[in-house]
């Protein structure tokens, strides 16, 4: 049997979700309903699937943001739709639009790091 390598299937952007405290707490709960013979392994991975993408929807629904990058480009390279970014003197930007009369700033200045950036794959229908 072949295993699958393609590691989008494994993790995605939408799986990051299950390591909040929210999203561990239902792992255990699943467990625990699992572990009591009341549920089966794949309802398991249907609820996280649904949840993955509930906590996804919700949270680019609420959250309105723009980001600004400024800096010097020391480097870059791309390999297999992976990007980095060598950058010197950066400044990152962020402002979370949370409602109308609350919006946060994110300030980070560093003087050289390096940016990763994976390109992702649509699904196919």
């Amino acid at each position: 049997m072949k295993k699958n390598k393609n590691p989008e299937r494994v993790f995605d952007r939408y799986t990051i979700y299950r390591t909040t405290n929210v999203g561990l707490e239902l792992i255990k709960i699943l467990i625990n309903l699992y572990k009591k013979h009341k549920i089966k392994t794949y309802n398991i991975f249907k609820i996280l699937n649904k949840f993955d993408e509930y906590i996804h929807f919700l949270i680019k629904k609420r959250i309105n943001s723009s980001i600004r990058i400024s800096g010097f480009l020391e480097e870059y390279k791309h390999i297999d739709d992976i990007w980095i970014f060598s950058i010197e003197n950066l400044k990152f930007l962020m402002d979370l639009n949370k409602n109308v009369f609350a919006t946060w700033r994110i300030e980070i200045f560093c003087d050289k790091c390096d940016i990763l950036l994976i390109e992702s794959k649509k699904p196919k229908k």
